[in-house]
């Protein structure tokens, strides 16, 4: 008991300023300094909302990252402070054509900028400090005990339960850092259920579940539509159209879409399927493939942000032909634009449609392509759908809420 009061002293000695009285006479907490950690800035999007969401709740935010490379429209608003201090000797966009130096030159200078970061933390004293990724958890792990040495609550996002990197001698394992840590978010009851099953030496009291929050376009026009987009991409008003948008990886299933794709065409051979999104080199030779294919288009590139609203608003379905995941920001931005959509049964995916789709088995081409031609039948039940999938992402992970479930996290770890 008393060990918290000592704290709160600390806290309102440190941020005077971040308190205030009301009527009643009692001081309530009104601003923390939070600091956000996404090293190699891996879900940039993500985190610019995240970070605008809790500057807009009035939160002194510090967001700490690289540049991102690949849109050089993303936009940084300036309700928080922005510090692009990892990898700063590989910002030239050339270096992108030489991924091996490139990725050995981030692992050499990882761990000098972490030196420098933690002198900045003794300087400035940050309420709370947030990893959003750990890529390199055998330098991370170092950096977080010399934090909470501080006396400063550091919390970590697990954004997959099975890291989509490699873990070994040389980069240290999660566990380690997943075990230092005051506490861990996941984004869904799945993730937590699989989390606490992976890593049995972590408490469920330390696992927390906050939602994804919808990611607001700013570029999208007041009157942007169906139409409008349409336009601009030069597709017809009556076509129907099944998208896939986001980075072109193998756990993503566009081997399962590609042998859906005939199976679709047997039934309806007008149906259009797009393919938008930056590839992995292995999935290189399957998008060639593709292109061949009447009533497919590939756009095998990073879409910028300013056009995004283009290709969300202009499909009639949405697929997400996943054979792995534990989440998606991708989905989680199409249920955004109010857009229909299939999945498959991985992960958090169903729990984030909510019954308002289609769901799928994984890597079953015949049930994605049933799914499809379902579809295509019922437009007025496709618009009923984009109507309820923006009813469920306002009222479960809009900015707002998904900030304040943060603000609670955060400040139950300051005063403890």
């Amino acid at each position: 008991m008393m060990g918290g009061i000592f704290k709160l002293i600390v806290c309102y000695l440190r941020n005077w300023e971040s308190f205030f009285l009301i009527e009643d006479n009692e001081y309530f907490w009104s601003a923390m300094k939070i600091w956000q950690i996404d090293p190699a800035n891996i879900t940039p999007y993500y985190d610019i909302a995240l970070c605008h969401a809790l500057a807009s709740e009035n939160q002194q935010v510090r967001f700490i990252s690289s540049r991102f490379l690949y849109d050089k429209t993303l936009v940084y608003p300036d309700t928080f402070t922005t510090d692009f201090r990892y990898f700063r000797l590989l910002e030239d966009e050339r270096l992108l054509h030489f991924p091996r130096l490139r990725k050995g030159m981030r692992a050499l200078t990882y761990p000098i900028t972490h030196r420098g970061l933690l002198r900045d933390i003794k300087h400035h004293k940050p309420d709370i400090v947030h990893f959003q990724w750990s890529r390199l958890p055998i330098f991370d792990r170092w950096l977080i005990a010399q934090i909470r040495a501080l006396g400063i609550p550091v919390v970590h996002t697990i954004h997959d339960v099975d890291p989509l990197f490699g873990q070994g001698y040389f980069t240290g394992e999660l566990k380690d850092v997943y075990e230092q840590v005051d506490a861990l978010v996941v984004h869904t009851k799945d993730s937590q259920d699989q989390f606490l099953s992976t890593y049995q030496s972590i408490p469920p009291s330390k696992v927390h579940i906050i939602p994804i929050l919808t990611m607001d376009d700013p570029n999208m026009p007041a009157d942007a539509s169906l139409k409008s987009a349409r336009e601009k991409l030069k597709i017809h008003p009556n076509a129907f159209v099944s998208m896939f948008f986001g980075g072109i990886k193998y756990y993503k299933g566009i081997d399962i879409l590609a042998n859906a794709i005939p199976l679709v065409h047997e039934k309806n051979p007008e149906v259009q399927f797009w393919i938008v999104g930056r590839p992995d080199m292995d999935q290189l030779d399957l998008l060639n493939q593709l292109r061949k294919k009447e009533n497919v288009v590939i756009v095998a590139d990073y879409v910028p942000s300013e056009l995004a609203w283009q290709y969300f608003l202009s499909a009639d379905i949405h697929v997400f032909p996943y054979r792995h995941i534990f989440q998606s920001g991708a989905l989680i931005s199409t249920l955004g634009y109010g857009c229909a959509v299939i999945v498959t049964d991985v992960g958090g995916l169903p729990e984030l449609v909510d019954g308002n789709g289609w769901v799928v088995p994984p890597e079953d081409p015949q049930a994605l392509a049933e799914a499809i031609c379902n579809a295509a039948e019922d437009r007025d039940q496709l618009k009923r759908m984009g109507q309820r999938s923006r009813e469920i992402v306002i009222t479960r992970t809009s900015p707002a809420h998904v900030a304040s479930e943060y603000i609670k996290l955060y400040e139950s770890l300051v005063t403890r």
